[in-house]
């Protein structure tokens, strides 16, 4: 096949040059031309014209959600897009058994595991994102407390890279566990969890073996009105957030609960309220819901009963749970025993659940932030959380639309000895949050950011808790991990210690940077594939 040019005077071109975060590209920083690839061949042929013959930058998209400009912030250079490299097949050799191609996006690659092979993947719950970025940077969803990051499972990556030197082409390189050449066994660890466009283009990802789903699952999700957490019951609102971050630092430390995973999302006031939701399968193959998984639920539930929960959202609000409303029209009430589910709760079969969780949101502008806790929220951190959540802003923003999402972690993901075969070295934490806010006209962006930057350097200026060269950070130690490079953010490549260095590489690549650098030398020397936080030679 041949590469598709999507150039200047293409009718396409300014679609093709947007992804999911509708702020990018900014003016001036359009791409010249989008190179539609379906093959390995196609990506080793658009890289040798871009770098080559044109001469410029190259960035790579697969689903194109990428928060920040990193890809579409590309003046004058080239898009090498991977997106029709969407398919899933077997193989003969038991190391390339199932094949997925980095264009799959999430949904698909779903539906098409479960209907041929009977498998899934521990991924994320946004529809659309594709697995070439996904994948590469740990790839992380409900499954994940179960069968680990998807990464975990990974057994063989084929990858395009320009190592060859000033003038050569393109080379194409299929690394494993079981390469032989020691420089392309670290450049397999590396794409396990920092390979977002780090290396060089991604293609194939293989797997030898892969997780069987659950046949059926429930989903839970309790309702709590801001008004009973208002300014006079912080402490109330610090015991809720607590009594969900002990169950997954206690109880859920335990392999009963593995098959449980959580989700607070915290939107703001304007909401009226916000939920939690979990998802609780058996922890067995093929597993169906039985009294163990109803008892594990109901346990759970019991916790929030002081608390005050609610079936449904109040009236307005943004953020409305679907699958919480008990008509839902693929959820049943009762088990196949007969058993009745608890309350707030439906049981869905599996594959049917994953679609009800879709994540994706549309296409709008967007700022995104992250942090991996390790411990229980401090009396500081509730009181922040509680105040950028009831601010009201000026100059006609509505953050009705914002909020922190806190994902449970743990489990099967922090299992220490993976630190030293993947990249994705933050195996310590019981949850990861991440900080949204949404919205659509581009003459607000700067409320927006001004608003969920001061939050969330807010949020981490504790110097009891963060050494004061770091504040504003979540940077690692006994109470966090970092952060979390699926969802980057560029406010952190500024962020400088009392030497005037740059630790983002802290916090986004803790104890494994100096590694990855040694690959980006080996694989990227001319630093070809590059980006605010990108690894440098």
């Amino acid at each position: 096949m041949a590469v598709q040019w999507c150039e200047n005077k293409d009718p396409r071109i300014n679609t093709l040059r947007k992804g999911f975060n509708q702020r990018w590209p900014t003016a001036g920083n359009e791409a010249q031309a989008i190179a539609i690839c379906r093959t390995s061949q196609d990506v080793a042929d658009a890289l040798n014209e871009t770098v080559r013959n044109r001469k410029v930058r190259p960035t790579i998209r697969s689903g194109g959600h990428c928060y920040e400009g990193f890809v579409s912030n590309n003046a004058n250079g080239v898009i090498i897009d991977v997106s029709q490299l969407d398919y899933a097949q077997t193989n003969s050799d038991p190391t390339l058994k199932y094949q997925i191609g980095s264009g799959v996006q999430n949904w698909n690659a779903y539906v098409t595991m479960y209907k041929l092979w009977g498998t899934t993947l521990p991924g994320g719950s946004c529809y659309t994102v594709g697995v070439g970025g996904h994948v590469s940077g740990g790839g992380f969803g409900y499954m994940s407390r179960l069968h680990g990051l998807t990464v975990d499972w990974l057994s063989a990556v084929k990858i395009v890279t320009m190592d060859s030197g000033k003038g050569k082409p393109a080379k194409e390189y299929l690394v494993s566990a079981k390469s032989t050449d020691p420089d392309e066994k670290a450049l397999f660890r590396a794409l396990r969890g920092a390979g977002n466009g780090n290396f060089g283009v991604i293609t194939d990802y293989y797997f030898s073996d892969l997780p069987v789903p659950p046949t059926e699952a429930l989903l839970t999700v309790m309702h709590f009105n801001w008004s009973d957490f208002d300014q006079s019951n912080l402490k109330k609102f610090e015991d809720l957030l607590n009594t969900y971050a002990d169950y997954w630092a206690g109880r859920g430390q335990n392999p009963e609960t593995y098959g449980m995973f959580g989700s607070m999302k915290l939107t703001h006031v304007s909401n009226g309220s916000f939920f939690i939701r979990i998802q609780t399968c058996s922890t067995q193959p093929a597993g169906r819901i039985t009294a163990k998984e109803l008892a594990l639920t109901q346990e759970f539930i019991d916790l929030f009963a002081k608390f005050n929960p609610q079936v449904m959202a109040l009236p307005g609000a943004v953020f409305v749970d679907e699958p919480s409303l008990p008509w839902t029209g693929e959820g049943r009430l009762t088990t196949r025993d007969g058993q009745t589910v608890p309350k707030y709760t439906v049981l869905y079969d599996w594959l049917n659940a994953v679609q009800a969780l879709n994540g994706a949101t549309p296409n709008q502008r967007g700022k995104y932030k992250s942090a991996y806790m390790k411990k229980r929220f401090t009396a500081r951190e509730s009181m922040t959380l509680h105040k950028y959540l009831h601010l009201q802003p000026t100059g006609g923003i509505s953050l009705a639309s914002s909020l922190v999402q806190i994902d449970t972690y743990g489990g099967n993901i922090n299992k220490a000895d993976l630190i030293q075969t993947t990249s994705a070295s933050q195996r310590a934490s019981i949850m990861k949050l991440q900080y949204q806010a949404y919205w659509t006209n581009p003459d607000q962006d700067q409320e927006y950011q001004d608003w969920i930057n001061l939050f969330y350097k807010d949020m981490y200026w504790d110097d009891s808790v963060v050494p004061r060269e770091f504040r504003g950070t979540p940077y690692p130690g006994a109470n966090y991990e970092g952060c979390y490079i699926g969802y980057p953010d560029v406010e952190m490549a500024n962020v400088k210690d009392n030497n005037s260095r740059h630790f983002w590489p802290d916090l986004y690549y803790p104890a494994i940077y100096s590694d990855l650098q040694k690959v980006k030398r080996r694989f990227d020397p001319d630093n070809i594939f590059n980006y605010a936080l990108s690894v440098k030679t």
